[in-house]
């Protein structure tokens, strides 16, 4: 059975360490409402005190993976279920995709379409070469952008780097991305799979992998760059991949691929777009 520190734990001698006890009680367990004032008894605010005192529920926005040119009456959504426990074995669950999974075929629900001008290609550049990186539910954005370019008379580069924990439980869309790259929609589907194999592989090793078709495509001043996904350090790998392919293939020092870069950054479009991901899960 486990048991809820008792009170006296937040209570210590030394200010820093009862700064640092407040501050695990607080954060490490994602603790409810309920359950603080379950710790402390003598909490008892009021009831219009502690509405007050919660934040409103905000709106969840889920990138849309579908193509409107494919699916003109139809909007698909890719959602990560989340679920997973916390150190003292509480089970935490996400409000919204909880409640998304439990809607039925024939139920309503409210939204709204907001657009999300970062990842989208300009239709004067439809035909420009681009390198799309999107781990987990990143991917959304960049199979709608994929569906869409599989519709042009040819198919220009186009270059997915897609990152997951396993390949036989979180490779979204994978055999629809490996159809188009057999009909060369995409040019290159380089999947990484962190938990597959001893040592951990993420999406700026693939990229490295293919470091001379990276560089290339960079080094083009039509290309375009869109990477969706996490907040935390994806970005910054994705973008210190990005520099080492082009010194290695790109006949680049460091501060040239660097400045390189910065350029595109300010000159058109290299989207670095940050979706909540969950970061733990049961099993």
């Amino acid at each position: 059975m486990i048991r809820r520190p008792p009170r006296s734990t937040l209570s210590s001698s030394s200010a820093a360490s009862d700064v640092y006890k407040r501050q695990v009680y607080c954060t490490r367990e994602f603790r409810t409402y309920v359950e603080v004032l379950e710790d402390f008894k003598t909490a008892r605010p009021s009831l219009a005190h502690l509405l007050d005192c919660i934040p409103v529920l905000q709106p969840r926005s889920f990138s849309i993976a579908s193509c409107q040119n494919i699916t003109p009456h139809r909007i698909e959504l890719c959602i990560a279920l989340v679920n997973f426990k916390t150190k003292l074995g509480r089970t935490r669950r996400g409000t919204c995709s909880q409640w998304v999974s439990q809607l039925q075929p024939t139920d309503q629900v409210k939204l709204w379409v907001r657009r999300n001008q970062p990842m989208r290609l300009p239709t004067e550049h439809a035909s420009c070469p681009i390198i799309m990186v999107g781990p987990g539910t990143g991917v959304a954005p960049l199979r709608a952008m994929a569906l869409d370019r599989s519709l042009l008379p040819e198919c220009p580069v186009t270059m997915l780097f897609f990152g997951c924990r396993h390949s036989s439980q979180d490779w979204l869309y994978g055999p629809e991305m490996s159809e188009l790259q057999k009909r060369g929609v995409l040019v290159n589907v380089a999947p990484a799979f962190s938990r597959d194999q001893g040592d951990k592989v993420y999406v700026q090793h693939r990229i490295i992998e293919h470091g001379e078709e990276v560089s290339a495509v960079l080094l083009d001043p039509s290309s375009h760059v869109f990477v969706a996904g996490s907040a935390g350090e994806m970005p910054k790998a994705v973008r210190g991949a990005f520099v080492k392919a082009m010194v290695e293939w790109g006949s680049m020092v460091a501060d040239e691929a660097e400045a390189h870069l910065k350029s595109m950054e300010k000159q058109r479009p290299v989207s670095y777009t940050h979706l909540p991901l969950p970061t733990k899960r049961i099993g």
